[in-house]
This record gives C-alpha cells, sequence and structure tokens, in this order.
C-alpha cells in the first residue's frame, strides 16, 4: 500500500479505491475465494488503510495532523485527491478561507446534525422572517455550483475560497435569527438552511476536527 500511495503521488494518477475494491472483491467471489468481508465493508477497510500510507507521506511533508482529520471528513476513496485537498487545507490555514469556512460550518453542524430528522424537505423562502436568514440562503445558493464544481474539477484552493463566502452570512444569521423557533414551519426551514450549508461545507472535510 506504502508503494502503490508513493507511485500514484507521484505520477499525479488517480485512483478510486471504491470502484477498485468493489472489482476485486467481484473477482474473487467469482473464483469461490472465502471472504471474510462484504464488499462495503472490504471497501471501508481498505480506503482506510492505503490513506493512512498517504497521511504518512504528508504528514512528512509538514501537514499538521489535525487537517488530515479534517480532509478525511469528506469521505475521499482517491488517495490522490485526499493528498490534494490535504495540501489545499494547510495552504489555506495560513489565510482567512480556512477560517471563515471553519466558522460555517461548525456554527452550523451541531444543530444541523441534532435537527436534521426536523429540517425542511428543501428551503421555502416564502418562510424567511429575518433578512439574515436571505442573505445567508442567497450567498448559499451563489456558491453551491461554483464550490461543487471546484471540488469535482479539484481545485481545492478555488473551492475554499467559494464556501469561505459563507462565513460572514453565518454569523450575521446566528446574531439576529434563533434557529429553533416557535414556529414549527420557520424552525425547519432554519434548519433546512443549517443543514445544506453544512454538507456544501463538508465536501471540504469535517472542520469540527480542526484543532486551531
Amino acid at each position: 500500500a506504502a508503494g502503490v500511495v508513493r507511485i500514484v503521488l507521484d505520477r499525479g494518477w488517480s485512483v478510486d479505491l471504491d470502484v477498485l475494491v468493489r472489482l476485486i472483491h467481484r473477482l474473487l467471489e467469482e473464483r469461490g475465494a472465502e471472504l471474510r468481508l462484504a464488499a462495503d465493508e472490504a471497501v471501508t477497510t481498505v480506503v482506510a488503510f492505503v490513506l493512512d500510507r498517504v497521511d504518512a507521506v504528508l504528514e512528512a511533508d509538514g501537514v499538521p495532523f489535525d487537517l488530515l482529520r479534517v480532509a478525511r471528513g469528506a469521505r475521499p476513496v482517491d488517495p490522490l485527491a485526499y493528498a490534494e485537498l490535504a495540501r489545499a487545507l494547510a495552504r489555506a490555514a495560513l489565510g482567512d478561507a480556512f477560517a471563515r469556512v471553519h466558522t460555517a460550518y461548525t456554527r452550523c453542524h451541531r444543530l444541523a446534525a441534532k435537527g436534521a430528522g426536523e429540517a425542511a424537505a428543501q428551503l421555502d423562502p416564502a418562510a424567511f422572517l429575518d433578512d439574515t436568514e436571505r442573505g445567508l440562503a442567497d450567498t448559499l445558493a451563489s456558491v453551491e455550483g461554483p464550490v461543487r464544481d471546484a471540488v469535482a474539477a479539484r481545485r481545492y484552493d478555488e473551492a475554499l475560497e467559494q464556501a469561505g463566502r459563507l462565513g460572514p452570512p453565518v454569523d450575521a444569521f446566528f446574531e439576529a435569527a434563533m434557529v429553533m423557533h416557535e414556529d414549527p414551519r420557520v424552525r425547519a426551514n432554519r434548519l433546512r438552511l443549517l443543514v445544506d450549508v453544512t454538507r456544501l461545507c463538508g465536501a471540504l472535510g469535517d472542520f469540527s476536527e480542526a484543532q486551531r
């Protein structure tokens, strides 16, 4: 695994471990091999094992351990993409973009996780009561496409800059609005907003793991 990691990082080769492990698992099944793990379990085990080898390379290059934990939160299956994301996080941690994404994620994700079951199925602008809700929803709508496109293309520096635009409107929202509003419709809509912010920022990692 360590050898594979060094080769793919050196050559810039993208490898989808999820697809690869499932293919190998199926081929072994077809040949009558005795397998201890189901395909899903095998994927989880192998991906974690290989990415641990990537961590060793990145730590030697000076990427902080907490940022590796952040990057793992994006649930990567490609060692190259994981390494590029972790390095982008390390670069961003020296500037404002990381702090703004960290703010957006950490202020939203706890309530979003607890209230996900109560969140509305989709945002309803008619349920907004406060300008800060509208402002956050507008910013979210404007950055979602660029963030997802940049992540898909592994342009992580760009994705972090775009996601960082959520930080100020998230702060403004929490200062002005009560998420757990007494009106169930308003409350559900506000929780939906937090869930959507958390999921978008979560494409870049679990920022609650950052120790900074």
